[in-house]
């Protein structure tokens, strides 16, 4: 009878690592994206650092990726995209890029997000 079960859950066990195996992540469209969260950058901007102000076309926030007391050297520009932290050297272009700085994570994992965010099919 044991040998029936370790039998059974060896076949299982296979069953599912091949099935893992074959999963490959969901392909984004990261350009699309992009330019459907670039047509929201401005709000978008203010919900995820909302302690910053506005100074032209430019927001200016704490940079919240390192211990950043005041506003002045991280400034995010509204109609492009860019970013970029005059203490750091840091920056970048659009909304995946800036959402995947901000909160340390993957450029994949920030699209997934923004899908998410803009119910974007």
């Amino acid at each position: 009878m044991l040998k029936h079960f370790q039998k059974l859950f060896k076949h299982l066990f296979q069953q599912q690592l091949r099935e893992i195996k074959s999963m490959k992540p969901a392909k984004l469209d990261f350009k699309k994206i992009n330019q459907e969260a670039m047509a929201l950058f401005a709000t978008l901007v203010r919900r995820w650092l909302p302690n910053g102000s506005l100074v032209g076309r430019e927001w200016v926030p704490c940079n919240p990726t390192r211990n950043d007391r005041t506003p002045g050297s991280f400034f995010i520009n509204l109609d492009n995209g860019c970013f970029y932290d005059f203490a750091t050297s840091e920056g970048g272009r659009g909304a995946i890029a800036l959402y995947a700085y901000i909160n340390k994570v993957s450029y994949y994992e920030a699209a997934k997000f923004l899908v998410k965010e803009l119910h974007y099919n």
